[in-house]
């Protein structure tokens, strides 16, 4: 018999599978229905010889599936290319979670093979993938018994208490938090749960490979280097490359291609909100909103092709946080600032949002905005996490998801950009509530999100500046689509 929770859990599959059939046009359940034979998904060897070949550009700057890095693939590569945990494509079959949500006791497929070394995937390797994403997410919020005293690859090599093995197939997780009043049973379906479409496909399971990381992939490797990896998918081999690698007219990229009157785009609801971290420890309230102010005014005057570039006035929309805000951002927008003249200011990027037309060119209008202010600013482009610590401010991306702000759920603490915060104490305590209630399953409550929004307005700690949307690109003319079907991330259709 199985575990209520487990058939709980099968029946909300079931019916997100239903609904989802039932919502799309014809084509697109011909899509759905046909997707593991016309996708090369079986894994199956295939000959070549009448293959198309296509290249899919990526922003990421390795084309790898790294396990042990916070955000290994900048834009949508492992979400299109790896198989997901959960759904159905994904490595587990059956999964049940405990009332107290300390315990996860999962039954993986048996068919699944590692794209690199062709070895067949284990129960050890899905539970030491979970482990290492919980430490790495979380920063050790929520880890497997004993797991937090080993390095990621260790892991695969001695026995913790937290990770019980049951058989080939079989595994069974025991959690534990430092923290008494956090979420565990919400964390623990944020990291694992298929009916959560903005996590879907973010945990990978992988293994230790030749001093990187194997993974499962969705479709049949033809062929893996440092730099490239080329899979079949519906008949074409597609070669992705990494932002380090030459790439100009390719018939796909993640990010904005050079001609973009040559492709045509699709748009996701994932949302990308561009945000500055003010350096609280540097600058005074007064300093800050006069910062606040030349970033805001800056967004007025930028225009850019194909992007709808608007204002924000506070951090959150109305589907994710209900009730009236009590912010008005605009009221710093023409500031009159009194203070010490600024001479110079330096800002940090990170180095990823360079593949984003809307950052380089953002960029360039802070300078000039600044720069029209009699202050000289000077900009790091930065490698992620960013090095945030002698900078004046930082302008960051981060993500919305199905209405819901995932930056306010720890992001901030993992990526060690709560220090230049030290000295906003209402921020600060805020940011770490939200995180201490955060989960996917219980959202944040509007309360908490408004309290947060106020605190954040009232000491000009995080200025909110405009938003951007998740875009891919393909090539006018092909038959094989790169873009968002149902799902926040995108995937590969052909067209009807």
């Amino acid at each position: 018999m199985k575990p209520r929770h487990l058939e709980a859990a099968l029946d909300r599959n079931k019916a997100a599978r239903t609904i989802q059939r039932n919502n799309f046009s014809c084509w697109a359940l011909v899509f759905i229905s046909a997707s593991n034979l016309a996708f090369g998904r079986s894994g199956t060897n295939t000959s070549t010889s009448e293959h198309k070949n296509l290249v899919f550009c990526t922003q990421a700057k390795n084309v790898d599936f790294n396990l042990d890095e916070q955000v290994s693939q900048p834009g949508f590569v492992r979400y299109t290319f790896a198989r997901p945990l959960i759904g159905p494509e994904g490595v587990i079959d059956k999964i049940h979670f405990s009332p107290d949500g300390k315990t996860v006791e999962a039954v993986i497929k048996s068919n699944l093979v590692f794209a690199l070394s062709k070895e067949k995937v284990t129960a050890r390797d899905v539970a030491n993938s979970i482990a290492v994403s919980a430490i790495v997410r979380w920063g050790k919020g929520i880890f497997p018994e004993g797991s937090d005293q080993f390095e990621p690859k260790q892991l695969w090599n001695v026995s913790v208490p937290g990770i019980e093995i049951k058989s080939e197939i079989a595994f069974k997780l025991r959690l534990h938090s430092p923290s008494q009043s956090l979420n565990i049973t919400g964390r623990l379906n944020d990291l694992l749960s298929s009916s959560v479409p903005s996590r879907k496909g973010s945990l990978i399971v992988g293994k230790p490979y030749k001093g990187g990381w194997d993974f499962v992939s969705l479709y049949p490797v033809v062929k893996k280097d440092s730099r490239r990896l080329s899979v079949l998918v519906n008949g074409h081999i597609v070669e992705i490359r990494s932002s380090n690698d030459r790439c100009s007219n390719a018939d796909f990229y993640d990010y904005g291609p050079p001609n973009l009157e040559d492709y045509d785009f699709s748009k996701s609801d994932y949302a990308m909100p561009r945000m500055a971290i003010l350096n609280t420890n540097k600058h005074s309230l007064e300093s800050r909103i006069y910062i606040a102010s030349i970033l805001r005014r800056a967004v007025r005057k930028f225009k850019i092709a194909s992007m709808d570039i608007k204002l924000e006035n506070s951090h959150f929309r109305p589907t994710e946080a209900k009730g009236d805000l009590q912010v008005d951002w605009a009221s710093y927008d023409q500031t009159v600032y009194r203070g010490k003249k600024h001479k110079s200011l330096v800002a940090v990027i990170p180095a990823s949002l360079i593949a984003y037309a809307d950052a380089r060119k953002y960029a360039d209008f802070l300078i000039t905005s600044f720069k029209d202010e009699g202050i000289n600013l000077k900009i790091e482009w930065s490698d992620f996490p960013p090095k945030f610590l002698h900078q004046d401010f930082g302008f960051f991306a981060f993500a919305v998801a199905k209405g819901r702000p995932k930056w306010v759920e720890g992001t901030l603490s993992i990526l060690g950009l709560m220090d230049p915060l030290k000295n906003a104490k209402n921020t600060t305590q805020q940011l770490n509530k939200c995180y201490e209630n955060a989960s996917a399953t219980i959202p944040i409550n509007d309360k908490d999100l408004k309290d947060l929004d106020l605190a954040l307005y009232q000491e000009a700690s995080i200025v909110p500046l405009y938003r951007e949307f998740g875009k891919v690109y393909t090539k006018r003319g092909l038959d094989l689509k790169y873009g968002f079907l149902y799902k926040t991330y995108p995937e590969f259709h052909t067209s009807r």
